[in-house]
């Protein structure tokens, strides 16, 4: 996470980023915005939506004592590129800096991802690494499917220090709330601080223990289920890095699997199963890591990525069925080679794999506990820091924090603060915090009966449009709903 790098003020000098200012949207901007500017996010966020109603945010039911329990972690991806995964999938190492370190601003230092890995639908990397690595997990029993983005987000709202506008893309799925992040927000590709370029010299794969796969992903992610204000919530967050004593080799020989007992496969040559169990692996020749294993160039990716799927696609609806009954026989997680239906294919990579319609995926990582990831921290050591990173560990269940500030870009170890366990800090942060949690969970609740009764009416997709004053406790808070086309979250059929 980037934190802002404040500057003097200066409402004479025009803001070089113009209506796409991050701060200016926030109400934080030192520089000079032309009055439309502060319109600008605001109409960008609503349009193409249709608008429903306002929620009385007045009439919410508090919990007397809100907090986060039987907290458990489900699965973990990396994105690769558009339509790729990786499952489990690993994180990047994080290396402290052992010296003097200069860093160029984010805006200059061309560390700033630009493409982000585009999917069909936005959940299916989150439900398909949930079916792999825990093919028991019934999603007909989760009230909320999130992002811990979404869920620090609306805290802040309801905190109300700062002026906000954020939007939430929903869609109501057999008694299961999916709540996206906004995908179009034009500040998710922005930074006005040294963030980025730290991450980028921090935090990588080890050359020696790493597959070429791995160090040309995206980012990690990691998904959790937990139960807060009595709601059960599946939340994915992105990892940073790891960071520990322990012994984590890449790529694994094998992730243990939970696969329940497949049914006698298919010898239909021509079958949709037969053509996916092809396991390949590889023999590639080790090359220099790209510069930037964290943001990479979307062009960087292992030869011959692409999958080739031969005979009739299997149904989205039996393949994202949870009952034991789903064909399992064409997920080589184990040995397929044990198989009378497996085929050698062509080397690639130590990557095992298998496709649906909209999504390849790779077997392929260590599963890293969640008590080695770490979040990673910058900030300016000549201004107060206008950001506490409490909600963000709070909801994404994070524990080790590392926060490093510079001078005008230069970082040194002195400055640097690694905190390993940040378990009493948090729950002394969640005592704190009661009204704003016990509003969101109430809003949370709210939103999942609303969004139920728009689906008995016909409405497949809606947005949640929220818009803070930044005048804390005293002043007004906002919450539109909107009906909203295309753009599915979740692929059609069962879960």
């Amino acid at each position: 996470m980037i934190l802002r790098d404040q500057n003097q003020q200066d409402h004479t000098k025009s803001c070089r980023w113009g209506e796409n200012c991050p701060h200016n949207q926030d109400g934080n901007c030192f520089f000079y915005h032309p009055r439309e500017h502060h319109f600008a996010r605001p109409k960008l966020a609503k349009h193409g939506l249709e608008y429903l109603e306002t929620l009385d945010l007045d009439s919410l039911v508090v919990d007397r004592a809100v907090s986060i329990q039987d907290d458990v972690d489900l699965a973990s991806f990396n994105k690769l590129t558009d339509g790729e995964i990786i499952v489990p999938g690993a994180p990047p190492k994080f290396f402290p800096i052992m010296g003097r370190t200069d860093i160029k601003l984010d805006a200059r230092n061309h560390s700033l991802q630009t493409h982000f890995p585009q999917y069909t639908y936005t959940f299916e990397p989150l439900v398909r690494s949930v079916q792999i690595m825990d093919p028991f997990f019934d999603f007909d029993k989760t009230s909320l499917v999130t992002n811990a983005s979404n869920l620090h987000k609306l805290y802040h709202f309801f905190t109300n220090k700062h002026r906000v506008i954020e939007r939430f893309d929903m869609e109501f799925r057999r008694g299961t709330l999916f709540m996206s992040k906004w995908n179009g927000d034009p500040s998710l590709s922005s930074s006005m601080g040294h963030g980025a370029g730290f991450e980028k010299q921090t935090c990588r794969y080890p050359y020696d223990d790493s597959d070429a796969t791995l160090r040309v992903s995206a980012s990690h992610h990691r998904v959790v289920r937990y139960r807060f204000s009595g709601v059960d919530c599946v939340v994915q967050s992105e990892v940073d890095a790891y960071y520990c004593s322990c012994d984590h080799s890449f790529p694994s020989k094998s992730t243990p699997s939970r696969t329940p007992t497949p049914p006698t496969p298919q010898t239909d040559s021509g079958s949709w199963t037969t053509a996916t169990r092809r396991r390949r692996r590889s023999s590639a020749t080790r090359s220099s890591p790209p510069l930037s294993p964290r943001f990479p160039n979307s062009n960087l990716r292992p030869k011959n990525s692409k999958s080739s799927i031969t005979g009739p696609p299997l149904s989205l609806s039996s393949l994202f069925s949870t009952s034991p009954a789903f064909n399992f026989s064409s997920l080589p997680l184990d040995d397929p080679g044990h198989s009378a239906t497996y085929t050698q294919g062509p080397p690639l990579s130590r990557t095992n794999r298998h496709s649906t319609p909209t999504l390849v995926t790779h077997h392929l990582g260590t599963n890293i506990p969640s008590s080695c990831l770490l979040e990673v921290k910058t900030a300016s050591a000549a201004c107060p820091t206008t950001f506490s990173p409490q909600a963000q560990l709070y909801f994404s269940r994070r524990r080790k924090l590392y926060t490093a500030k510079h001078r005008a870009g230069v970082f040194t170890p002195e400055a640097a603060k690694m905190e390993e366990d940040m378990t009493e800090n948090l729950q002394t942060w969640e005592r704190e915090n009661q009204l704003a949690l016990g509003k969101m969970g109430a809003l949370l609740r709210m939103l999942w009966r609303r969004a139920k009764e728009l689906s008995r009416e016909g409405v497949e997709g809606a947005s949640l449009v929220v818009e803070g004053d930044g005048a804390g406790e005293q002043g007004k808070l906002r919450a539109d709903i909107f009906a909203r086309e295309g753009g599915r979250l979740v692929p059609p059929g069962g879960l």
